[in-house]
C-alpha cells in the first residue's frame, strides 16, 4: 500500500541519512497527496519539511521551485520550511515575489513572513499590488509578521482599495501596533461586516491608544442587545445561534481590548450598556467574567 501511495519509511530515512535535497523534496510531494494524509497523517512530511529545514540554503533553490508544486500541502510544507531555513533563503525568496507563477508569488510572501527579516519589508509592500488577491494577502500577513511600522502607511492605503482582504490588513495593523492605524480602525468599527468589527476592536487593543476607548465602549453599547438574548448567556441554541455568537464575540473583543489598555473597569462598563437599565449590572458582570476567562486561557 505505501509502495503505491508513497516512499516507505526506510527509503525516506535514507534520503535524510544522505541529505538528498531532490529525493526528500520528491518524497515531500508525494507525502503531501491527500490519499497519503488520509492514510498516515502528516508526521511524515513534518519530518521531511524538518530535515530540509537542517539542511539548510542547499535547500533552498529546490524548495523554491516545490512552491509551483499542484500539491497544496506541498507548497504549504516548503513555505515552511524556506521560513525556517531563514536568513539564507531571503534573497531567493524575494526574487521569487516577481516569479511568473502565482503560487510561487504567493507562497513566497508566506515564507517570507516567517523569516521575520526587515530585508522583506520593500518587496512585500510592492506586492501589496500583485494582481492576485491571495498573493496580496500573503504579503499583507507577512508585514504584519514582521512587523516594521514603516508597513503600516501602505497597509492603510490598501485597506481603502482592497475590500475583500480587510480582515487580513487590519490583523496585520494591530501586529504592527503603528499609531497612524488607529483612526482607519475606528472607522472599522462601523463597517457592515461583524468579522471586521470585530478585528477592527482587537487591532485597536493591540495599540493601545487611548482615543479608541469612547469607540469601543459604543461597540459595547450598540451591541447590549446581543448580550440579552438567551443564547448569548449559555441557554438553548437555535438557528440564530452563530449569528448572534458573532455579535457577542465582536462585543467580548471590544471589552477585552479595553482591558488590555486598563480602561475596562465595572462602572464605565455598566455606563456603556445603560444605567438606567436594571440588567446592565449583571450583563456586565457577565461580560467582565467572560473578559477574565479569555484572558486566562491566553
Amino acid at each position: 500500500m505505501i509502495g503505491k501511495l508513497g516512499p516507505s519509511a526506510g527509503k525516506i530515512l535514507k534520503l535524510m541519512e544522505k541529505k538528498d535535497v531532490d529525493g526528500l523534496i520528491e518524497a515531500l510531494v508525494q507525502v503531501s497527496k491527500p490519499d497519503y494524509t488520509r492514510l498516515f497523517g502528516r508526521k511524515v512530511a513534518e519530518a521531511i519539511t524538518n530535515s530540509l529545514i537542517e539542511i539548510g540554503k542547499p535547500a533552498v533553490k529546490p524548495l523554491i521551485k516545490t512552491l509551483k508544486c499542484e500539491e497544496y500541502d506541498a507548497r504549504g510544507y516548503a513555505a515552511e520550511a524556506l521560513g525556517k531555513i531563514g536568513k539564507p533563503a531571503v534573497e531567493p525568496l524575494i526574487r521569487a515575489l516577481r516569479n511568473r507563477n502565482r503560487y510561487v508569488r504567493e507562497y513566497a510572501a508566506k515564507a517570507l513572513g516567517k523569516t521575520g527579516d526587515e530585508r522583506a519589508v520593500e518587496p512585500l509592500i510592492k506586492t501589496l499590488k500583485d494582481k492576485q488577491s491571495m498573493v496580496r494577502e500573503k504579503a499583507a500577513w507577512a508585514l504584519g509578521e514582521i512587523g516594521k511600522k514603516k508597513a503600516a502607511p501602505p497597509l492603510i492605503k490598501a485597506l481603502n482599495e482592497y475590500p475583500d482582504m480587510q480582515n487580513v490588513i487590519i490583523e496585520a495593523l494591530g501586529k504592527i501596533r503603528a499609531a497612524k492605524a488607529v483612526n482607519p480602525l475606528i472607522k472599522a468599527l462601523d463597517n457592515e461586516y461583524t468579522p471586521v468589527r470585530r478585528c477592527a476592536a482587537w487591532a485597536l487593543g493591540q495599540i493601545g491608544d487611548k482615543r479608541a476607548v469612547e469607540p469601543l465602549f459604543r461597540v459595547i453599547s450598540d451591541g447590549k442587545i446581543f448580550l440579552t438574548y438567551p443564547q448569548s448567556r449559555g441557554e438553548e441554541f437555535d438557528k440564530h445561534q452563530r449569528v448572534l455568537n458573532e455579535q457577542v464575540d465582536t462585543i467580548l473583543t471590544a471589552a477585552e481590548a479595553l482591558g488590555t489598555m486598563g480602561s475596562l473597569t465595572l462602572k464605565p462598563l455598566i455606563q456603556a450598556l445603560g444605567a438606567d437599565d436594571p440588567s446592565s449590572q449583571d450583563i456586565a458582570e457577565w461580560t467582565l467574567e467572560r473578559v477574565r476567562e479569555r484572558i486566562r486561557e491566553k
